[in-house]
């Protein structure tokens, strides 16, 4: 068998990565003898089960990556130096000075010099002429392993790209050009992904290839509240993209206008939780909303909280998406979904079909009124439940998105 070695931002340490890598890692592994190589594991568990059989784990990296990045930065003052003479760098010098740029700039440089230092130092031991390197993530780890290319030019480098790593908005991605110059394959998860990246450089895109991530079935369908409770829930890491105080402010002006009390339920963690927690609290009204931060969940208890606990609607705000598989799973439960209509979500949801999708800019209240006409209309909730499954059969299965994977990958 070929070899493939698969980096990771922490998989197969606890993480929301085990949802998006395993499915693949499934079918990836009849085809070739995999390696994982995990970027952090500090103050992680690792996942210990059946997939991971005769699958090799090198954890080297992963302690140098999480040494103090200050510390660090510092002690490699003399890269800066070597980053203002990349060309990428010197052609747009204006955009380049800026303060965040700049050290995105030389934060992304650490990491590629120090994972194509410790490849020089390593690679041999586990890369041969044939091997596969696949990145999980298009960031600056991507770019070691193209340098590492330059070193052995018989080995291709895969990468797959999902949102956050792929629009370059306020700030440019480092080195995406010279990536997209050296690398192999390109692997983006919604066709509203490969369309960005073929008008961003359309000079790369026969390397660019749709392949959408999937959720294996848990043969479950969620089932509705009977009371006079709405229960929502919302499936993301605590981050200000996800805007979760703007969903508490809908959830505040949504108690104002609705006849039913609102019960909000929230899967996934992040930085200070106590703290957030106590904001959102200040935002909602106690009489008419409750809150539940459930925190990070693994992968199986997501699917057992949406089995056990009846809910209502899966709620997502975003400022932006890739093609969300928190989204797919609530999906294949038949969850009717009501986002904004950013990313690759118009690609989950069928607007009025198995869901609602309102505009990035709409207001706490305009929202909450969209949200109250479903509410006032149970039959075409119950619609919306059964599309969502019927949906995410012909979008969403693992089982069909991983084979077509698989081909481009073997191509």
């Amino acid at each position: 068998m070929k070899k493939l070695i698969l980096f990771t931002a922490s998989y197969p340490y606890k993480s929301i990565e085990e949802a998006l890598v395993e499915p693949e890692l499934r079918v990836l592994k009849k085809k070739f003898d995999i390696t994982i190589i995990p970027y952090k594991k500090k103050n992680r568990y690792k996942k210990n089960d059946k997939i991971l059989d005769g699958i090799k784990l090198i954890e080297d990296y992963a302690t140098i990556f999480d040494e103090n990045i200050i510390l660090k930065l510092f002690k490699n003052f003399k890269l800066f130096f070597k980053l203002i003479l990349f060309p990428e760098i010197k052609k747009n010098k204006k955009k380049n000075t800026s303060f965040t740029q700049l050290k995105k700039n030389y934060s992304s440089l650490l990491r590629r010099t120090e994972l194509f230092e410790w490849l020089k130092k390593n690679g041999q031991s586990f890369i041969d002429n044939e091997t596969i390197l696949y990145s999980f993530w298009f960031d600056a780890h991507t770019s070691a392993l193209i340098d590492y290319k330059l070193i052995n030019s018989n080995i291709k480098v895969f990468t797959r790209v999902h949102g956050s790593d792929l629009y370059e908005n306020d700030f440019d991605i480092p080195f995406r050009n010279e990536s997209l110059r050296k690398i192999n394959k390109v692997f983006l998860i919604s066709k509203y992904g490969l369309k960005y990246l073929s008008n961003k450089y359309p000079k790369y895109k026969k390397k660019y290839y749709f392949c959408p991530l999937g959720i294996e079935d848990n043969n479950i369908l969620n089932k509705k509240s009977k009371d006079d409770v709405f229960r929502i829930v919302t499936c993301s890491q605590i981050r200000p993209l996800k805007r979760l105080d703007f969903i508490a402010q809908t959830l505040n002006q949504l108690g104002k206008i609705s006849k039913k009390k609102i019960e909000w339920f929230h899967i996934g963690g992040g930085k200070n939780i106590k703290i957030f927690k106590k904001k959102l609290l200040k935002i909602l009204s106690k009489k008419k909303t409750n809150l539940f931060l459930l925190g990070n969940l693994k992968n199986k208890e997501v699917f057992e909280f949406y089995k056990k606990k009846k809910l209502d609607l899966f709620l997502s705000l975003s400022l932006s998406e890739g093609r969300p598989v928190s989204m797919l799973e609530a999906m294949s439960v038949g969850l009717p979904i009501f986002s904004t209509n950013v990313g690759g979500v118009s690609e989950l949801v069928d607007n009025e079909i198995n869901g609602k999708l309102v505009n990035v800019k709409s207001s706490s209240k305009f929202v909450a009124k969209q949200i109250n006409h479903l509410i006032q209309k149970p039959t075409v909730l119950e619609s919306m439940r059964k599309k969502s499954r019927s949906k995410w059969t012909m979008i969403g299965n693992s089982k069909i998105n991983n084979k077509r994977f698989v081909n481009y990958f073997l191509k």
